[in-house]
């Protein structure tokens, strides 16, 4: 696991090859599908063939930082386990944490984790699964409801 804070997007990316992360086409697809105001049965089945075989970017709250939320072991804000396509809307997810709790001696690690175990958590800790969120005006992401088993999108209210 690698300390996010100090994380070298092109090192990290090149050292975690092996975790099959997203291409730029695969992250650009599901950002036109949270677009959507409202997604069909196919959009559902493209998300999650697009998704399949990948890995997601999450986050692991560590020494000192017991004021963040977390549910088996990863973070979750309100009832939704963040997640990421991409490194840098990871780090910028950080930035908001780092501006509303300052900084201090405390840690937050970043993992991937596959599609499978996202489905998986989701599913057994009944949360929402926030892919891509990030806290901007009118800013579009995905989410798989674990209770519901199904997908959505929603909209940032910053």
């Amino acid at each position: 696991m690698e300390d996010i804070t100090k994380v070298d997007v092109p090192k990290f990316m090149e050292q975690h090859s092996d975790d099959n992360f997203l291409s730029q086409e695969d992250i650009e697809f599901l950002r036109v599908k949270a677009g959507k105001n409202k997604l069909g049965y196919r959009d559902c089945l493209q998300i999650e063939e697009r998704l399949a075989g990948h890995a997601l970017f999450a986050l692991v709250p560590g020494e000192g930082a017991s004021f963040l939320k977390k549910i088996g072991g990863y973070l979750v804000d309100g009832n939704s386990f963040m997640l990421f396509t991409n490194l840098e809307d990871c780090k910028a997810y950080l930035n908001q944490i780092l501006e509303q709790k300052g900084a201090g001696d405390w840690k937050i690690q970043v993992v991937g984790i596959s599609f499978a175990e996202v489905m998986a958590f989701a599913r057994e800790y009944q949360v929402m699964a926030a892919v891509d969120y990030r806290n901007q005006p009118d800013a579009r992401f995905l989410i798989y409801d674990g209770r519901q088993r199904t997908w959505m999108t929603g909209k940032s209210l910053a």
